[in-house]
């Protein structure tokens, strides 16, 4: 056996291995993207009820998508290496910069598009709960009357499930119209209540929209309450601790990526033609 014959099966199963671990990666990859996605469902209806930032979690699907790709690309690297043809090494290594390419742009929109994703948060906080303290309600437009109704209930879902309150901190509802309402028809000397329900692990709700106002202002929290339930949590670590998980299983695959375009291209060279 020569030397150059050798070299070459070294590559051969070397290449092998680099994409039995980039199958694996691969596998990663779709299922930390479907579980981002699940697991901030209600975040994502949050944000997305305007529909201006949507790119923040077209980024996951795209990962997603290059989870699929490197599972379809780990095949095609393993048969151009057992095979030794040239022509599928060609466009494997081809492929796989593109791939590569792709999430080093998933990263840079994710952190270009967070910035707004939490001003949009943080905005809506002024129409919730709008649908049983703002008396010309029944003559707001049908869309404002359903963008009302969906902050109100994405909020209470997101903060009764994840047990946090406010996008970046409770402070978040402080200039909000709940707020200002709450603080406005509570009693001389009482508690301040001017945190929504859920705050507190309570829903808004159709119960108090449909009951009147002191009943709505008794369902709402006092800092206290909020504390006990949120234990000082903001909403904001929920996807921040999602986002900073993905982005690192994309950095490790990142770097398991540069080695199989290395062992792809050394084994393209080394081959003078197909079989």
């Amino acid at each position: 056996m020569t030397a150059k014959s050798c070299g070459l099966g070294c590559l051969k199963y070397l290449m092998m291995i680099f994409n039995f671990v980039v199958f694996l990666a691969g596998i990663v990859l779709v299922a930390v993207s479907v579980w981002v996605l699940i697991d901030s469902s209600e975040f994502r209806d949050l944000v997305n009820v305007r529909g201006t930032v949507q790119s923040m979690f077209l980024s996951i699907w795209l990962l997603f998508g290059v989870g699929v790709s490197l599972l379809l690309l780990s095949v095609m690297g393993c048969m151009g290496s057992s095979k030794q043809s040239r022509c599928l090494l060609g466009m494997y290594s081809f492929l796989i910069i593109i791939v590569f390419l792709v999430e080093i742009v998933v990263c840079i929109m994710a952190f270009a598009f967070y910035p707004q994703v939490k001003e949009v948060a943080i905005s809506t906080t002024d129409e919730y709960g709008l649908e049983a303290i703002q008396p010309d309600f029944s003559n707001m437009t049908d869309s404002e009357q359903a963008l009302i109704h969906d902050v109100t209930k994405y909020w209470d879902k997101l903060q009764n499930s994840f047990e946090c309150c406010g996008f970046a901190s409770a402070q978040d509802w402080e200039k909000s119209q709940f707020a200002n309402w709450t603080m406005e028809v509570a009693p001389v000397n009482s508690t301040v209540h001017k945190f929504p329900p859920s705050c507190c692990g309570r829903y808004f709700s159709d119960v108090y929209a449909e009951q009147n106002k002191t009943q709505l202002y008794i369902g709402a929290c006092d800092y206290d309450h909020v504390e006990l339930f949120t234990k000082g949590k903001a909403c904001e670590s929920l996807a921040k601790d999602n986002f900073v998980k993905l982005g690192a299983t994309g950095l490790g695959i990142l770097g398991i990526e540069i080695l199989a375009m290395m062992a792809s291209c050394c084994l393209f060279r080394n081959l003078q033609e197909d079989f």
